[in-house]
């Protein structure tokens, strides 16, 4: 049941499960000082044209005759997950100095507004209103804890008309935010449906993970699952993707539910369970220090049948630092390139140059700043440099199909709110690094199919 494997030109990003606890860790991979592809272009002759023959205007909020305001808000300050999105915020600050230094966008210079929303609902909400109010839109916003998008739908634009506020978000967790209109999203939704709505429904997920199990194995297999119960938005998420890849092929042994205050002693039981059903496959879909703590603990209990540890979070230095020897094998799908293979694709090397931080938050939101910089290209084309206005902008960025950064990540249709269904998978291996593991090629992605189930996530969950 292998699906095709496609090249970066068409292929679209995963949206599996949240990849909660993302570090704010550095990234080295020897790349310090070498020259990068430009991933925004500098200015066609036209606009250039423009920008020295017409009287620039300001024409919408945030945006000026010099300037377009926009704000990346993000997860930074969040007391249990501290540091947790940094990544975006330095993601989109490098962009926009990259834009500029390129000769900006619509004749204007791109100034960068940052908001804490501390990984909290009402900070979320304070967020949206802040940049309602202050900027043209938001740019490689993650807010994981952003439960209600009316901010964004009810934002007025200059002229006191209710437009809605543009987002660029790297991922949504709950339906009631990514259905907002006005949302873009390029690490597809949930899988939930638009509208919201609650007890059994159809969800749809992607088989890219279940495909390389079937790789990996050579054919069925069964294993355990097991998500994170700290939100009750993830658990939705993560029993779909579950049940889709049951249908796959992939027998469900257990689903188990941890947290992150999770001690090793709450491990000992977990990875015992693994050796009683002679689980052949871990599926991880929570934070990385969970996952450590049960290679720790099955290790320590002679665990032998588990031959492949799926972990959806670990795709970061901070978990090949803290694992050590036993993070040996672990396989993470990504919706990126791999910024081991950045010499190959020159949006992804001037991001590996440009920002410190290479983690997941960090690459979506400077593939959003990409995203941002062609739509308000496409507004200047349509409308010319004094065009800027948030429903030309939304229009335009309804228009987008198949977006692909340039190669960085698969195409993606950003207002289409699908789950994703394409990765690229890397295995760590024995000397700390991460190796491409499936498919083979450098450069690609593999692209499962999007499948739907109809259950209850709550009752379907059984851990």
């Amino acid at each position: 049941m292998i699906r095709s494997l496609a090249k970066p030109a068409a292929v679209g990003a995963v949206a599996l499960l949240v990849l909660a606890g993302c570090g704010q860790a550095e990234r080295n991979d020897g790349n310090d000082g070498a020259a990068g592809g430009a991933s925004t272009p500098a200015p066609s002759a036209t606009v250039d044209a423009k920008c020295a023959t017409e009287t620039l205007e300001a024409t919408e909020t945030g945006v000026t005759a010099d300037t377009i305001t926009i704000q990346v808000s993000a997860d930074t300050g969040a007391p249990a997950a501290p540091g947790l999105a940094t990544g975006s915020v330095d993601a989109v600050k490098a962009w926009a100095k990259s834009v500029n230094a390129a000769g900006g966008l619509a004749c204007r210079q791109i100034e960068v507004k940052a908001y804490d929303s501390k990984m909290d609902p009402t900070e979320s909400r304070n967020a949206m209103i802040s940049s309602c109010e202050n900027a043209f839109a938001s740019v490689g916003d993650t807010m994981l804890a952003a439960a209600d998008a009316s901010p964004l739908a009810e934002c007025k634009d200059a002229a006191g008309k209710v437009t809605g506020q543009p987002q660029l978000q790297t991922l949504g967790l709950y339906a009631t935010q990514y259905c907002n209109d006005t949302s873009y999203y390029l690490f597809g939704p949930s899988g939930d449906p638009c509208p919201a709505s609650d007890g059994k429904r159809e969800l749809t997920g992607s088989t890219a993970i279940s495909d390389y199990l079937e790789d990996a194995t050579g054919g069925e297999t069964h294993g355990s699952f097991v998500l994170s119960v700290d939100s009750v938005a993830t658990v939705a998420t993560s029993v779909a993707a579950f049940q889709v890849m049951a249908d796959d092929g992939m027998a469900i042994d257990q689903m188990i539910g941890v947290k992150s205050p999770d001690t090793s002693a709450q491990y000992t039981p977990r990875a015992a369970s693994l050796k009683a059903k002679k689980s052949e496959f871990v599926f991880w879909g929570a934070p990385f220090p969970g996952l450590i703590q049960m290679r720790q603990e099955a290790a320590a209990q002679g665990v032998d049948s588990v031959k492949h540890w799926v972990c959806t979070s670990c795709y970061d230095p901070a978990f090949v630092e803290a694992a050590g020897a036993v993070g040996t094998g672990t396989v993470v799908p990504v919706p990126h390139l791999p910024f081991e293979e950045a010499a190959a694709n020159p949006a992804m090397k001037e991001f590996t140059d440009s920002v410190d931080t290479h983690n997941l938050f960090a690459a979506l939101s400077w593939a959003d700043g990409m995203l941002f910089a062609d739509a308000v290209n496409a507004v200047v084309d349509q409308h010319g440099v004094n065009g800027l206005t948030r429903a030309n902008l939304i229009a335009a960025l309804d228009a987008v199909k198949d977006f692909d950064a340039d190669g960085m990540i698969g195409k993606v249709t950003p207002s289409a709110k699908e789950a994703g269904v394409c990765s690229a998978f890397v295995e760590l291996g024995k000397d700390g690094t991460w190796k491409r593991a499936f498919p083979a090629a450098e450069g690609e992605f593999h692209c499962g199919d999007l499948e739907s189930v109809t259950i209850d996530p709550a009752t379907a969950f059984k851990g």
